[in-house]
Parts: C-alpha cells; sequence; structure tokens
C-alpha cells in the first residue's frame, strides 16, 4: 500500500474511527490505511464529507480547522485518540486548541532525498538523547515540539536536528538553522538528508572490535561471558580478570550486546564493572580483554600540538593508535553510531548525535571544527599519511604539516643476506644552498640525511665514555641506527662564580640550591659563615639559562641565596652517533667519538634519526624526508630536491657498494642498492 491522499480511500469505523461522546479520531491500520501513513489533508477532508453526509456527527462541533493545506487545529475539544494515530498522520502539522489556547504543538517533518531503508532519528534538545522516527527510509512524521503545563511541559520548538547513520554509508544531519529557520510552529518541515556509500570504511563492526590497530592486543579472552539486562555487571568463570584489567575493554562481536565497555572497577577474578549497563540479558558470550587503542578525548582547556614548528590550538583529539588513515576514520564512524557515551575524559558525548569529525576528500582525509572555537586533531597517525592529513583547529583555519617525502631503498640478496650488513645515505652535494660550503660525499664534510621529525631530550647523563639520552616522547629507535644530536647543553650552565652574588641566610653546609630562569640547573653551598652562603659549586647544568648576576636560587635550609651565570653552553655536543643500547622506549645509549663530549651530564637539545641503519634481512626499507623544512645542506635549500649518495657494506656476502638517486617531492623516491658477491674477506676467529 502507499500513502493515502484521497479521501474516497477512508472508510469510517474501517480506517477512521469517530468517537463522539469522547471527542476523538482514531486511524486504523486496516483497509486501504497501512503504515505508510495518510495525509492530515486527506484526513480534514474525509472529515468535511463525513459531516455533511452523517446525520449523527453534524450535531458536534466541526472538528479541525485548516489554516493551510499542511496546517491545522484541532478545535472544539477534538483529538486524536491515540499515539497510534498520530504516527499514521503525514505532511501536516497541528495545534491542539480546545477553547482558544493552544495545549500543544505538533511540526510535520519531511526529509528530501533518499536515505535507502536506513534509520533516521532525531533530537530536540542540545546534548538530548536521540529518538528514532517510528519507520525507516525517508522521514514523514509529526513531531511533538510544545505542550504545556497539563500537555509534558516543554517547548521544543527552537531545536531539531534529524539525522541518518547507517553502516558504510556517508554520514547525514539537518537541522532548522540548515532551513532557515529559527523557532518551529505546528506546519511541515523539509530537512534536506540524503546517504551516499563511503567508499572509505574498511572493516565490518564485528572486525573493529577487539581488534588491531582500533584496540591493543587481548591479554585473555573466553566464551563464557554473562551479563543482565539494565546492569553493569560482568562474570566470567574461567577469563581470571586482574586488578590490572581495569582501563581495558570488554570486547564483544557477536550476539545481542555487540560492543566495547570500558571496565571501570575489579571484583574479583570473575566478575568486573563496566562503564554502561548492558542492553540485554545473555551468557555464554564470547568476548576478548584488550588494552585501549584508538580513542577520542574532548578537552575543556585548548591542546596545542606542533605542526610545522608551530603549536596550534585544537579541542578535540583522537589517537590513531598507527592505524592507516582509512582505519582511524572507521573507528571514530562507528563511535558516532553509538548510543553511549564516546568521550574517553570525564564529559560525556553520546556518539550518535555528537557532530561528525572527520571527512575525506578524495584520499585526503580532513578534521573538521566539531562546533565554534573546537578544532579537531589526530595524535599517533601513520607517518606515511602525514602527506594527506589535514587538521583543522580552533580558528576554523586548516593546518598541515610540511611536506614529508618517502624514500624507499630496495636491498639486493647479498646485502640481505649479509647479517652484519649496514647502509648510509648521505647528501651528494649542498649546490642547493644559498650559500654551498662543500657538503659533499667523498669529502669529510659529507653530511648524513636525517628522516623526517625529531624528538626532545630531556636528561643526559656520560659513564666511560658512554652517553644515555633520555627523551620526552618514545625515540623508536633500534641498535644499529643512526642520530643526530644537535644542542644537548645549549643554554646549559657552564660555569658560575665561586662567590654568590647574595649569600642569603639559613644555610647549610652542603645544602642543593635550584636556580631559577631556567630547567633542573643546581647548585651546591660549600662553605657557610653564620647560615651566609659565601661559596658554591656547580652541580647540575640543567637548560634554558641566560648569563647575569642575581639568579635567584630554591631550595636547601635558607632563603636568598643568589649567584652569577658566568658562561652557558651553546652548541655542546653535536654530532653524529651510531645507536648501541636501547634501554627502554624513551632511553637510548651511544658512544663517545666526539671531543666536544666531555664527561658531564647534561640536559636540553634535540635528536634527530639519520637514514643510517642495519639492513637486518630486509628486502626494502622506507625512510621519511622533511622535504619543505630540511636545512641540512643550509639555508634555502628547503623545498628542494636532494640529490643523495646512499652506501652500503657488509662482511661475508656482500662488498661495498654505492648508488646515487634524488630524493623529489614524492612519496615514491627509490634507490636500488645491489652490492656484489663478497669472496675474499676473511677474519679467522
Amino acid at each position: 500500500m502507499t500513502l493515502i491522499t484521497d479521501p474516497d480511500l477512508l472508510t469510517q469505523d474501517t480506517e477512521v474511527v469517530f468517537d463522539e461522546a469522547n471527542k476523538t479520531i482514531q486511524l486504523l491500520v486496516a483497509g486501504n490505511l497501512s503504515t505508510d501513513g495518510v495525509t492530515l489533508q486527506c484526513v480534514y477532508s474525509f472529515c468535511k464529507e463525513e459531516w455533511k453526509t452523517d446525520v449523527d456527527l453534524i450535531k458536534y462541533p466541526f472538528p479541525i480547522l485548516a489554516i493551510t493545506e499542511e496546517k491545522f487545529e484541532l478545535i472544539s475539544g477534538w483529538d486524536w485518540k491515540d499515539v497510534t494515530t498520530r504516527q499514521l498522520i503525514r505532511t501536516g502539522g497541528w495545534a491542539l486548541n480546545p477553547a482558544g489556547t493552544v495545549q500543544e504543538e505538533y511540526a510535520g517533518i519531511v526529509t528530501l532525498g533518499s536515505i535507502g531503508t536506513g534509520q533516521a532519528y532525531y533530537q530536540q534538545v542540545a546534548a538530548g538523547a536521540p529518538t528514532n522516527v517510528v519507520l525507516t527510509g525517508a522521514v514523514n512524521q509529526a513531531v511533538k515540539i510544545y505542550g504545556d503545563a497539563t500537555h509534558g511541559s516543554f517547548n521544543y520548538r527552537t531545536y531539531f536536528k534529524v539525522f541518518c547513520r547507517e553502516y558504510a554509508k556517508t554520514y547525514v544531519m539537518s537541522s532548522i538553522s540548515d532551513i532557515g529557520v529559527s523557532t518551529m510552529t505546528y506546519q511541515v518541515y523539509r530537512f534536506p538528508l540524503a546517504n551516499a556509500t563511503d567508499l572509505k570504511i574498511v572493516v565490518t563492526d564485528a572486525n573493529l572490535i577487539g581488534n588491531t590497530p582500533y584496540f591493543g592486543t587481548a591479554t585473555k579472552s573466553a566464551t563464557d561471558g554473562s551479563v543482565t539486562i539494565s546492569t553493569a555487571t560482568f562474570t566470567s568463570a574461567t577469563v581470571g580478570f586482574a586488578a590490572g584489567d581495569v582501563g581495558s575493554y570488554i570486547c564483544i562481536d557477536t550476539g545481542t550486546n555487540v560492543g566495547f565497555y570500558k571496565i571501570i572497577t575489579f571484583t574479583s577474578a570473575t566478575v568486573v564493572e563496566v562503564e554502561r549497563n548492558f542492553g540485554a540479558t545473555e551468557a555464554t558470550i564470547s568476548f576478548s580483554v584488550n588494552p585501549e587503542g584508538m580513542k577520542i578525548d574532548w578537552f575543556a582547556a585548548a591542546q596545542q600540538r606542533d605542526i610545522g614548528g608551530t603549536n596550534y590550538n585544537f579541542h578535540a583529539i583522537i589517537d590513531g593508535s598507527q592505524g592507516t588513515a582509512e582505519q582511524l576514520y572507521t573507528f571514530v564512524q562507528y563511535q558516532l553510531r553509538q548510543n553511549n557515551d564516546i568521550d574517553a575524559q570525564a564529559t560525556s558525548k553520546t556518539g550518535k548525535v555528537t557532530n561528525v569529525l572527520l571527512n575525506f576528500v578524495g584520499d585526503s582525509l580532513y578534521t573538521l571544527l566539531y562546533i565554534t572555537g573546537e578544532g579537531t586533531y589526530i595524535d599517533d597517525f601513520q607517518s606515511a599519511d602525514t602527506n594527506r592529513l589535514y587538521f583543522t583547529d580552533d580558528t576554523n583555519t586548516v593546518r598541515q604539516f610540511p611536506y614529508v617525502a618517502v624514500l624507499t631503498l630496495n636491498f639486493g640478496d647479498n646485502l640481505k643476506n649479509d647479517g652484519v650488513a649496514k647502509y648510509w645515505v648521505f647528501f651528494t652535494n649542498d649546490d642547493a644552498a644559498t650559500t654551498p660550503q662543500g657538503y659533499d660525499y667523498g669529502t669529510a664534510n659529507a653530511i648524513l640525511v636525517n628522516k623526517s621529525g625529531s624528538f626532545a631530550t630531556i636528561t643526559r647523563a656520560v659513564a666511560s665514555n658512554v652517553a644515555t639520552i633520555g627523551t620526552a616522547t618514545a625515540h623508536g629507535l633500534a641498535v644499529g641506527e643512526g642520530v643526530d644530536v644537535s644542542g644537548v647543553g645549549a643554554s646549559a650552565i657552564a660555569t658560575i662564580a665561586s662567590s654568590p652574588t647574595a649569600g642569603g641566610t639559613g644555610y647549610t653546609v652542603n645544602d642543593v640550591l635550584t636556580v631559577s630562569g631556567g630547567t633542573g640547573g643546581t647548585v651546591t653551598a660549600t662553605t657557610v659563615s653564620a647560615g651566609v652562603v659565601t661559596a658554591v659549586t656547580l652541580t647540575t647544568a640543567g637548560t634554558g639559562y641566560t648569563t647575569g648576576t642575581g639568579k635567584a636560587t630554591t631550595g636547601g635550609t635558607g632563603t636568598g641565596c643568589t649567584i652569577e651565570i658566568l658562561t652557558i653552553g651553546v652548541t655542546a655536543y653535536n654530532g653524529d652517533f651510531i645507536v648501541t643500547v636501547v634501554g627502554d622506549t624513551t632511553h637510548f645509549s651511544y658512544a663517545l667519538t666526539y671531543a666536544n663530549e666531555t664527561e658531564v651530564a647534561d640536559t636540553g637539545g634535540t635528536i634527530r634519526e639519520n637514514m643510517v641503519a642495519n639492513v637486518g634481512g630486509a628486502t626494502s626499507i622506507q625512510c621519511s624526508f622533511d622535504y619543505d623544512s630540511n636545512v641540512q645542506r643550509g639555508a634555502g635549500s628547503d623545498g628542494k630536491d636532494a640529490p643523495i649518495t646512499v652506501v652500503g657494506i657488509g662482511l661475508s656476502t656482500s662488498q661495498f657498494v654505492l648508488a646515487t638517486g634524488t630524493i623529489a617531492r614524492s612519496i615514491a623516491n627509490v634507490v636500488a642498492l645491489v652490492a656484489a658477491l663478497e669472496r675474499n674477506y676473511s677474519n679467522p676467529a
């Protein structure tokens, strides 16, 4: 059946029932009337015909006042019989006005465009819960927007959004502001709402839940999970929960409770509490326990992110967990279909009514302004995606990283099979610089090419000609890789006056005082007279200092001691080194090989990874290069093609090999390094 627009298809007491005593009109799914409904104009016209011919109905006041063909009032005490009747009315809005005062209003909501059989839903209050439209597909339904104190006591006339979000379809939303309306009334409103196939969704929901990179690798699993509707308790007799599982997720990819549930309380080895209630009672649930992977955080305060050397502010941060652009997009779109809190922070964001955060334009992924003044950023994305990510900051300005070129090195079998083979990538020359300095391969001035990116050092300890660096973030280095160390010790205190500028009061010998004006610099009070410091020595150089007298200090047993910084380290500890030890994700060591590497602990500086490493049996290796910002060859060389010389050597199976190439503004730069077979090397044990 189809939508009824002709009153001749309606029959009293079949599709339409009048209750004169109670003054109600009822619509029944019977005869010609299906769930496709009937227009309000048709019901009005049918009433007129029946009042004209029915000797009983004419004894009562007419029930409906027509203002337009899509705007009506129920008058003289008449009303619709029930909710079912109201949900069968199409293409019309009405007010309940029994005696000159409107008691409630319904707006007719119609969508334009195709959403197939998608489930549309609407929101009537900012941050309010979503409500499904009664039928799937294109919308034509009356929605209550106002009720007086006796009819619900609410006014939703100034806010309305309608959504459709389906798996593997583009997400669509339309609001009253999109159609030029600020305050609704009891008439029909038409909202554009059309979706299409989303080609960037790369996995099904079931294959997302509990799998990397969307989640961490599962730490345990079982098939005897049990839950009860409207509770947050999860039970398993066999999995063996532990206190360390708090913060991980129960991942369920089949059954009636599909989804992932954050564990917030460890009760026992068999029972945990999760962050939200389950929607159905279910037993023998197959599940896994997974650490957190991808997530979305909304912050009250702006979060700064460095893009191309400049900090920009964002409020919504997506953790990409080293997924591809398509994978993190798939995760975010999944979250935006959930009817639960998706904010990893303490605040609450219901996924289904949260604004879209990401949008693909071709193969380029753009983050979007979440709301006015709140931009979106992606942490921990794959470096290979750098060139196709665009970030909208809090000012609604799109930011992009400088271009990162990719160099692929392909190794021949002799290098691949040599267990100690290494490769090095040098700039062939520095001719692209405004003033070339002769940094040519084949000379003592040859320089290694830096990979893209850098990480800051926070500590440097030296012992027995080995420097150990602590980094602010994970360094990702491996033994045998090359690093370019610069500025470690820059702005560190190099020398101080042995006598303080002011000795202060209340000190004792060997008090350690922290020097203000920088970070981490300390001095020791070696001589004290009646609480006054008379001599000091440098204990820790710190970083970020400047020379001068009267530098304040804190700590120790007294107050008021100030010192004089005579000199600071400006360019200390620069050079190229080979990683000898990887302590953990934020510590590594290298052997000191440069004269300016003295046996002094220090802080500060920047580490850049060189294109130097062990071949390690690899067939090929990719290296990223900051095409737009690398100035190793000198000022003016950034943004220009870089001629390179790649060399490799092993011992037992590969001879020395040299190949040349160019790093252009491309991710398809390739150099093949094919070494001849080594037949003469010998080093008897």
